[in-house]
């Protein structure tokens, strides 16, 4: 069964051309409805595409400082490491005299 209200006979004591203008108000409510359902789906794409890209930007922030603290502690282990060895060459040295 067809329920368009085109369709539909109009009510009773309700003209065609009535029922037609009674249609084509609920066919723009309608429209208009599903216009703004459309506009808040694209907002909250957008949002959801700004939220991804900053979450990478906060993953590839976090990633650089982890490799920053990394190199530092990599030099600080080579710093102590030479003076180990400066110290021990150094202890070689009064052994030997």
């Amino acid at each position: 069964m067809n329920t368009s209200p085109r369709l539909k006979a109009p009510a009773p004591g309700k003209t065609p051309a009535t029922h037609d203008r009674s249609a084509d108000i609920i066919r723009k409510g309608l429209n208009g409805q599903i216009a703004g359902e459309r506009q808040e789906a694209e907002r909250l794409r957008s949002e959801q595409r700004h939220l991804q890209e900053q979450n990478l930007r906060n993953q590839e922030n976090t990633r650089l400082q982890e490799e920053a603290r990394l190199r530092e502690e990599l030099e600080r282990a080579e710093q102590e490491r030479r003076r180990e060895e400066e110290r021990l060459e150094e202890e070689r040295r009064r052994s030997y005299s």
